[in-house]
């Protein structure tokens, strides 16, 4: 824990939650070698507004998107950066789903519904939009996944903290660099 917390992973943690937090991702990394958090009952946020749930599935649902990027929305807001979204649209035969973040479009899917990579292309395409608006507002700060479909997670790491949790955590579940990600996904 000593050195996510001099790397900053804790940084926006609530002092309240500071100990418990702490405790549960030692206990996490002590067993099984995994990242993990503890959540807010009442709006499920995660106690260190770095890991979160990305269920593939729903972020391919018609409204996942846009609760993903509510759900999200506090990490944003503790790094300063703004997120905005408008005109989240599928086209008629739902082969097309755009969406414009802080005034710019995205493309969060294209393809056949039925595909059975259709999720995970889905959680690609909102990583790849997710940290290209990070990038564009000059954040270290970047959004990597974890495992898929719907034990998908998603975590904003530093590149220090991405390498430090690379190389001492579970690397099946650990967070992966998209493009890593979706080869392992065959």
């Amino acid at each position: 824990m000593a050195a996510l917390t001099q790397l900053g992973y804790f940084q926006f943690a609530a002092v309240e939650h500071l100990d418990v937090l702490q405790q549960e991702m030692a206990t996490s990394y002590d067993t099984a070698r995994v990242l993990t958090s503890l959540y807010e009952e009442a709006t499920n946020a995660p106690y260190c507004f770095r890991l979160y749930d990305c269920d593939g599935e729903d972020l391919f649902e018609v409204g996942g998107l846009v609760d993903q990027l509510a759900a999200i929305q506090p990490t944003f807001d503790q790094l300063g950066v703004p997120l905005t979204w408008s005109d989240d649209h599928w086209s008629l035969d739902q082969q097309r789903h755009t969406i414009v973040l802080n005034g710019k479009p995205y493309t969060a899917f294209e393809g056949d519904l039925n595909s059975p990579r259709s999720w995970a292309l889905a959680t690609k395409l909102f990583v790849e939009m997710v940290n290209d608006q990070l990038a564009l507002h000059r954040s270290s700060e970047r959004v990597y996944p974890l495992l898929g479909g719907n034990d998908g997670c998603l975590v904003f790491l530093t590149p220090p903290l991405y390498e430090l949790i690379r190389h001492h955590f579970d690397a099946d579940e650990g967070p992966k660099e998209i493009g890593l990600w979706w080869q392992e996904l065959g």
